[in-house]
């Protein structure tokens, strides 16, 4: 078998060279020639995968080790007749901690106290029920807001999205990127979104960028609406805006869930599903 591997895959070559000979290159080198006699493809985000990549190769499986797939166009593959997996939660973990940390920072650099303020947790899978639980440890009275999740649960905690933006002294975004009814996210986070939010809230955007209109938090700022801003997501990237970055408290470039343990979960999901 010939495995075709992204460079930043963690310890790819080392996990995949067990299972077949392997080859790795930077991921956005990767191209349709390197994949001609290639079985298997193993990336990260950085790889966009689509028809134009895999059309006429062998290839039989993609593995993307990464918690998203906004970079696989999922019905090319399906047409193609090509088996593909994320890795869901691989990062979970790690995107939780970096909530906490900057939850706990905030506090210090401003003199905030955490305990019995009121944090509300928009997206409650892999990432955002980890999150819960970190901020319920923190003393937070958490509000939940998650209508896919809500729609096949019994669970009376889910909210309306109003109620936990009218509520909430800190806002925490954990949702995918969708763009298709019944539940889009993308721009949920717009001017409609704002005007909702308690005046003087912190706004939290470590999901995805596309997810957030980030001219409506910037005027949700300049209104005080927004007291302090921590973004690590940007649109589009790899640029980011430099009005946000300089008015925000924290900003990062989409590292959250860049732990060792995250990348390698990722790997660990890709070899088990090949």
């Amino acid at each position: 078998m010939k495995i075709v591997c992204a460079e930043t895959v963690l310890l790819g070559e080392e996990a995949f060279s067990t299972l077949g000979e392997t080859a790795v290159i930077p991921d956005r080198a990767i191209g349709r020639g390197d994949l001609l006699d290639a079985d298997a493809l193993i990336v990260r985000s950085k790889t966009r995968i689509n028809r134009e990549l895999l059309e006429g190769t062998p290839v039989k499986f993609v593995g993307t080790a990464t918690a998203g797939s906004d970079h696989i166009v999922a019905a090319d593959l399906s047409a193609l007749e090509i088996y593909w997996c994320a890795s869901p939660g691989c990062n979970a973990n790690s995107v939780s901690e970096y909530i906490t940390a900057a939850l706990l920072t905030l506090a210090q650099q401003n003199d905030i106290k955490l305990e019995g303020k009121t944090i509300g947790v928009i997206g409650c899978g892999n990432v955002g029920s980890r999150t819960v639980q970190k901020c319920e440890a923190l003393g937070l009275r958490v509000l939940r807001n998650d209508p896919p999740l809500a729609a096949v649960s019994t669970d009376p905690d889910f909210l309306p999205l109003e109620t936990v933006l009218t509520e909430s002294d800190i806002v925490t975004l954990h949702v995918p990127l969708v763009k298709n009814k019944p539940w889009p996210t993308e721009h949920m986070a717009d001017y409609r979104f704002f005007e909702q939010l308690k005046p003087g809230a912190v706004f939290i955007n470590a999901a995805r960028g596309n997810v957030c209109d980030y001219d409506a938090l910037l005027a949700a700022h300049q209104n005080d609406v927004v007291s302090h801003m921590v973004i690590d997501v940007w649109t589009p990237e790899p640029a980011f805006r430099t009005d946000i970055l300089q008015q925000a408290a924290l900003a990062s470039p989409h590292i959250a869930g860049h732990s060792y343990e995250g990348k390698l979960n990722g790997t660990v999901t890709c070899y088990n599903e090949l």
